[in-house]
């Protein structure tokens, strides 16, 4: 979904059939990060307590926050996501 929205967002189909690298969590961000194992996002509490029920859906609120990536490193470069292993920060870079 991720690639269909990028492919409307910049108006380049390339991004549609753009590869996608399977890479583990300790790969990625190193053997001090330990949340992705163990992370699994539900909303049920926040809808029985709070009452508060989602009112954008995932390709919607996509939409909503892909464009800033386009806007702040460039239309017409392609994004990759660097990992910094050491403080379990992830940053987009455009690739050179």
């Amino acid at each position: 979904m991720m690639r269909e929205v990028a492919a409307e967002i910049s108006g380049d189909v390339c991004y549609v059939d753009h590869s996608i690298e399977d890479v583990s969590s300790l790969e990625f961000y190193g053997p001090a990060y330990e949340d992705c194992d163990r992370r699994v996002p539900d909303l049920r509490k926040a809808e029985t307590r709070l009452g508060w029920r989602a009112k954008t859906n995932l390709r919607e609120t996509l939409r909503i926050t892909m464009p800033h990536y386009f806007d702040t490193y460039g239309r017409s470069e392609a994004l990759t996501i660097v990992p910094a292993a050491a403080s379990g920060v992830v940053a987009a870079h455009p690739v050179a």
